[in-house]
């Protein structure tokens, strides 16, 4: 193994995580690019009646970040927070009619920022990286 090459492409993952979300902070000034997300899981995550939980294992933050940025949805008008049916130290996440209208509003948000981001980037290219990033986070998931 290559030291070199691993510190280089750990950095590499920072950086650009920090650079998509200045990038991605800039599509919108209703919301951040981590909001946006937030909310995105909500419509994509396949999970009906999300629980913060959840969305927190999507986002792959701790379940007192995704707690925080409920916080300052709810706050803001795009969701609604209550106690889950089934189990009741959970708490269930619902979009608002406000988050409804900013995605409808909003359609090709995201979209914009993956052309950017993915242009002069072939098929081959694209699936062999999301190997590598597929193994990394497995590899750090192992220890959980």
């Amino acid at each position: 193994m290559n030291k070199l090459n691993e510190q280089r492409i750990f950095m590499s993952i920072f950086h650009l995580a920090n650079r998509m979300q200045v990038e991605g902070d800039k599509l919108s000034d209703e919301l951040t690019l981590k909001q946006w997300f937030f909310l995105y899981l909500l419509y994509q995550g396949g999970i009906e009646n999300p629980t913060l939980k959840d969305i927190a294992q999507m986002m792959g933050v701790t379940r007192q970040s995704a707690k925080k940025m409920t916080t300052i949805l709810e706050r803001e008008g795009y969701l609604t927070i209550s106690k889950s049916e089934q189990d009741s130290r959970a708490l269930c996440i619902q979009p608002t009619a406000k988050a409804k209208a900013f995605f409808k509003r909003n359609k090709q948000l995201g979209g914009k920022l993956l052309v950017r981001a993915f242009e002069n980037i072939d098929e081959q290219e694209l699936i062999d990286t999301l190997v590598v990033l597929e193994k990394v986070q497995s590899n750090l998931s192992e220890e959980e």
